[in-house]
């Protein structure tokens, strides 16, 4: 069973990690994506909330060697469903599971999306689905779908900071330097 969720904010940089997009807004309305990450044993897991357009997905990349968009690692979730992809350029490309990746939780409500993923920290070898025990540059997008496609983001990206995703962990429940 799914359940409803809403990013709590109030703990971020203490116990889980938070970007906000576009750069400088509030944690408030002024945001049009909130992400929010935490170790749990040897899950990640993202807490994404945003302002998607109607039906719309919203997406987590994970760039290993450059900030421009190829070769990325994706997690994204829509109407109430997950994917694990693979961008090759401006391509969405499902990846096969054999690395643990859930919905754990989705709600859609008053233009408002908010879902929770939990994503194995270490992948099943795939070369596409990045380990997540290294420093990343983020990228938070969202989008419209086309059938069961992943459509071109358009002007709803946001590259954030390069981030350390273990710095916060359940077990401690304590932030290290990020």
């Amino acid at each position: 069973q799914i359940s409803q969720i809403t990013l709590d904010s109030s703990t971020c940089g203490r116990t889980k990690g938070c970007l906000f997009a576009p750069a400088g807004c509030s944690t408030g309305n002024s945001c049009q994506m909130r992400l929010s990450y935490v170790v749990d044993g040897s899950d990640m897991v993202f807490e994404l909330q945003g302002k998607p357009p109607s039906g719309g997905y919203m997406a987590i990349g994970f760039f290993f060697f450059d900030a421009s968009m190829g070769n990325d690692s994706v997690s994204l979730c829509h109407d109430n469903t997950q994917m694990l992809a693979y961008n090759t350029g401006k391509s969405t490309i499902p990846v096969n599971q054999g690395t643990k990746h859930n919905l754990e939780a989705f709600t859609a409500t008053n233009g408002e999306t908010h879902c929770r993923i939990r994503r194995g920290i270490i992948g099943d070898g795939n070369p596409q689905v990045f380990n997540l025990d290294s420093p990343y540059t983020i990228f938070l997008a969202n989008g419209v779908m086309h059938g069961a496609g992943v459509g071109y983001h358009l002007w709803n990206k946001w590259i954030m900071p390069h981030q350390r995703l273990d710095s916060y962990s359940t077990a401690s429940n304590t932030a290290s330097n990020i």
